[in-house]
């Protein structure tokens, strides 16, 4: 990843890096640019930085594991 500031100076670090946008040249803080690497998705995804893996099986997400969430009516008449 690289910062470019509104001084003319530039920053790079890592990708992923927790850095605080401070230029080491002069203290500027107003960035003007960020250049990064464009994202990498795998698996179930369709684009031009998707890569598609075969082995990826789906996951059942249980979000009631006690069984269905039961709906109540509402008693006030203002609500429908």
């Amino acid at each position: 990843m690289r910062l470019d500031f509104s001084c003319g100076h530039t920053l790079t670090a890592e990708d992923g890096a927790a850095i605080e946008p401070i230029c080491p040249a002069c203290s500027c803080r107003q960035v003007s640019h960020v250049q990064v690497r464009p994202p990498r998705f795998v698996g179930s995804c369709t684009g031009p930085h998707a890569e598609f893996v075969p082995d990826v099986k789906p996951v059942k997400v249980d979000l009631a594991p006690s069984g269905p969430l039961p709906l109540k009516q509402h008693k006030d008449k203002d609500h429908a």
